[in-house]
């Protein structure tokens, strides 16, 4: 189907109603690349006010082991859903720690969502995430500024909503799988008839 997202999931309005727990998603395969022992480590310095909600596939025991052996609450791992939307939906940021990125469709399905994104600034990421717009990016070094900005926006529901409505608006067609493969199928259409001239 090629690289972008159906444009039939995106929205265009979405407001923010705050839960019992914030909830920080994430969806990336359980590989060290992934940033998955970064991610205990700050959910180790969260409160169970938080909820780290991970879905991927590949094997997940060793984090799952790490998680028990240090008796962290906050942070659950669950089996990669093809109703990913619908866990989406349940996110208040996406929190994507890998280290490298093409073109991330987990981000690019959550922008479409109003689901703000906390990541390093790295290739991929910073194509999508404009610092104080739609999200926030930090260097390999900064996990203490990530979160403090994850607390921050536990407590700033306007800053949050203000994110919120700009990843809706960062989202459009360009990014949609249809755009692209028409993209992908016109580049090799002029290949092909530069070869025949």
């Amino acid at each position: 189907s090629g690289a972008g997202i159906s444009e039939k999931f995106f929205i265009t309005k979405k407001k923010y109603l705050k839960k019992e727990k914030f909830c920080i998603g994430v969806i990336s395969a359980y590989r060290k690349n992934k940033g998955y022992l970064k991610l205990i480590n700050l959910a180790k310095k969260l409160d169970n006010n938080f909820l780290i909600d991970c879905y991927g596939y590949d094997n997940k025991n060793k984090y799952l082991g790490k998680i028990n052996k240090l008796q962290i609450k906050n942070i659950k791992l669950n089996d990669f859903t093809d109703k990913i939307y619908s866990k989406i939906d349940n996110f208040d940021i996406l929190l994507h720690l890998s280290i490298r990125e093409g073109m991330p469709i987990s981000v690019l399905q959550c922008l479409s969502r109003g689901v703000p994104v906390i990541g390093y600034n790295i290739r991929g990421m910073n194509d999508l995430i404009k610092n104080n717009y739609n999200g926030y990016l930090f260097e390999f070094n900064e996990d203490h500024k990530i979160i403090q900005k994850i607390n921050h926006l536990n407590i700033d529901n306007e800053l949050l909503q203000n994110l919120i409505n700009n990843s809706i608006k960062s989202v459009d067609q360009i990014y949609t799988t249809k755009y692209i493969n028409k993209k992908i199928i016109n580049y090799f259409d002029e290949i092909f008839n530069e070869d025949y001239i």
